[in-house]
C-alpha cells in the first residue's frame, strides 16, 4: 500500500500546480495594469445582446466596487473571479485529502486539524466571494428596449444554480400565467436571426451534420465534458458506501473508525449533490445550449432557401394538358376531375410527393429529429465512459471470471437487438414517407377545393383520402410491433 505521507506530498504539489495555473490570468492581468497607461472606465456596457442603461451600470458598480478593482471591464473581472473560484476549491479538495491521508499519523493532534479547518473555512468564503461577482449589468435590446435575458448577467452562482430566472417564477406563480411582453428578450446566442449569421460566416463545405458540429462546437464539448464529470460522479456513491462498509468490518475488530468513517459519509452526501447538480446542468446543456439553438437556426436557414426558391410552371407529358402549383409541379386535381375521380398514375403519384408539403416537413419534422439528436447524442460517449468505469469497479470486486460471464451474454443478445432495431428504424422510414404522401393528398385537396366541389368530386376525393390514411394507420401499426 503506498505511503500515506508521500500521497500527501503528491497531492500537495499537483494542488499547487493547479492554483499557480488558475493564478496566472491574474498575474498577467496585474502586470499589464502596471506597464499599460491608465485605461478610462467603461461608460455603458455594451455587448451582442443590447446596451446598459446608466441606472443598471450604478447599481452594478456599487457591487463590485470593493473586488478586483485593478480590472475595469466587468466581464474580465467576472472571469478573474471564476479562476479565482476554482483555485478556491482546488484548495479545499487539498486540504480534504491531506487530512484523510495523514489523519493516521496526526490523530489526536488538535492543532493540525484546527490548521486544517481554518484553511478550508478561508477558502469557502473566499470560494463564495468570487462565484458572487456579477458579469454585467443588466443590458437592453437595440431594437424594442425590453431586459435581455439575464442568464450571462448574473453572478456564476446564479447563473450554474438557475436563480437568474427565479424572478420570471414568482411573476408565473403571482400571475398565474406569462405574456410575452414579461418574457425578456433572447441573447445573441439563442437568436435565430444571430444563429443563421452565424452559420454562414462559418464558410464551411461539407454534410449537414459537420456543419451543425462546427457551428455548436463549443456547446457540443460542454455536453461530453460534464457526461464524463456526471459518469465519473455517479459512481461516488457506490465507492462511498464500499468504503463505509470496509470501515464497519473494520470496526468489528476493534479498529478505530471515527474520523474517516465521517469523512466517507460527507463524501456520500457531497457526491450525490454534484451528481444531481451535474445531471440537471448537462440537461440544460443538452436541450437550451443544443437542441432549441439547432432546431431554431435549421429552420430559419430552410425558410430562407424555401424563399428564394422560384415558382416554376410546367407542362403535362402526356395529352398536353396544363397544370400549375408552387415548386413546378402538376396539379393533381385537373387529372382528378378529368377522369372522374379515378386514383392518378404512379408517376403522378411520385410528383405529389415533391410537393410544397416538402418544405413544411423539413422544418417541422426533420429539423426536429436533427436537433432532438443533438440533445441525445450524448448517449453514446456516456455508455462508453460508464462501461469503463464499471469494468474497472467489478474486477476489483468479483474478479475476471463472472465479469465475462456476464458481458459474454450481452454479446450473445446483441445481434438480435440489432435486427429489431433495424426492423423499427425501417417501419419508421416507410411511415414517415406515407405522412408525407398523406399530407401531399390533403394538402392538393384543399387548394383545389372550389375545382372539386364544382365537379362533384367530394365522394372520390373522400375515399381517396381514406385510403391513404389507412396505410398510413396500417404502417402505424408496424411500427408500435416493431418496438414492443
Amino acid at each position: 500500500m503506498a505511503d500515506p505521507e508521500r500521497l500527501s506530498v503528491t497531492v500537495g504539489v499537483v494542488g499547487a500546480a493547479f492554483v499557480a495555473a488558475t493564478t496566472t490570468p491574474a498575474f498577467k492581468k496585474l502586470a499589464a495594469a502596471i506597464c499599460r497607461p491608465e485605461r478610462p472606465y467603461e461608460a455603458l456596457y455594451e455587448d451582442d445582446d443590447g446596451v446598459a442603461t446608466e441606472e443598471s451600470t450604478s447599481a452594478f458598480l456599487l457591487l463590485q466596487a470593493a473586488n478586483l478593482s485593478l480590472e475595469r471591464l466587468s466581464v474580465n473581472r467576472f472571469g478573474l473571479g471564476l479562476y479565482g473560484a476554482l483555485s478556491c476549491f482546488s484548495l479545499i479538495v487539498v486540504t480534504c485529502l491531506e487530512t484523510l491521508l495523514l489523519q493516521r499519523i496526526h490523530r489526536g493532534g488538535l492543532t493540525y486539524y484546527l490548521f486544517a479547518f481554518s484553511q478550508g473555512a478561508t477558502a469557502t468564503v473566499a470560494l463564495c466571494a468570487y462565484v458572487s461577482l456579477p458579469r454585467r449589468p443588466d443590458v437592453f435590446n437595440k431594437d424594442d428596449g425590453r431586459v435581455v435575458d439575464r442568464q450571462f448577467t448574473v453572478s456564476a452562482i446564479s447563473r450554474y444554480s438557475f436563480a437568474w430566472c427565479g424572478h420570471l417564477l414568482k411573476l408565473a406563480a403571482l400571475k398565474g400565467r406569462l405574456e410575452m411582453d414579461d418574457l425578456p428578450a433572447l441573447d445573441a446566442l439563442t437568436s435565430s436571426n444571430n444563429l443563421q449569421r452565424r452559420f454562414h460566416a462559418m464558410k464551411r463545405k461539407g454534410k449537414l451534420w459537420k456543419l451543425v458540429f462546427w457551428c455548436h462546437a463549443a456547446a457540443f464539448t460542454r455536453q461530453w465534458i460534464l457526461t464524463f464529470l456526471w459518469a465519473i460522479v455517479g459512481f461516488a456513491p457506490q465507492i462511498c458506501m464500499y468504503r463505509i462498509l470496509q470501515l464497519l468490518e473494520k470496526r468489528v475488530l476493534g479498529d478505530s473508525i471515527a474520523i474517516e468513517a465521517w469523512w466517507w459519509v460527507a463524501g456520500l452526501g457531497v457526491g450525490q449533490t454534484i451528481q444531481a447538480w451535474l445531471e440537471t446542468w448537462l440537461y440544460w446543456v443538452c436541450w437550451c445550449q443544443l437542441c432549441v439553438p439547432v432546431r431554431s437556426q435549421l429552420s430559419a436557414l430552410v425558410f430562407q432557401k424555401a424563399m428564394r426558391k422560384k415558382d416554376v410552371k410546367g407542362l403535362q407529358g402526356a395529352g398536353g394538358k396544363k397544370g400549375t402549383q408552387a415548386n413546378g409541379e402538376h396539379s393533381e386535381v385537373t387529372q382528378e376531375s378529368s377522369k372522374g375521380g379515378k386514383e392518378s398514375e404512379p408517376g403522378v403519384e411520385n410528383e405529389t410527393r415533391k410537393s410544397t408539403q416538402g418544405t413544411i416537413n423539413l422544418i417541422g419534422i426533420d429539423t426536429k429529429r436533427v436537433a432532438n439528436f443533438t440533445s441525445y447524442n450524448n448517449i453514446f460517449p456516456e455508455t462508453l465512459f460508464n462501461l469503463i468505469i464499471s469494468i474497472a469497479f467489478l474486477l476489483k470486486l468479483i474478479s475476471w471470471r463472472p465479469l465475462f460471464a456476464g458481458l459474454a451474454m450481452t454479446v450473445l443478445f446483441t445481434p438480435l437487438n440489432i435486427y429489431f432495431a433495424k426492423k423499427y428504424s425501417d417501419a419508421q422510414d416507410d411511415l414517415m414517407t406515407e405522412r408525407d404522401h398523406k399530407m401531399a393528398v390533403v394538402t392538393e385537396a384543399l387548394q383545389g377545393l372550389r375545382q372539386i366541389k364544382f365537379q362533384s368530386n367530394e365522394i372520390q376525393w373522400h375515399e381517396k383520402i381514406r385510403k391513404v390514411r389507412e396505410r398510413e394507420l396500417g404502417q402505424q401499426w408496424k411500427v408500435f410491433m416493431t418496438d414492443s
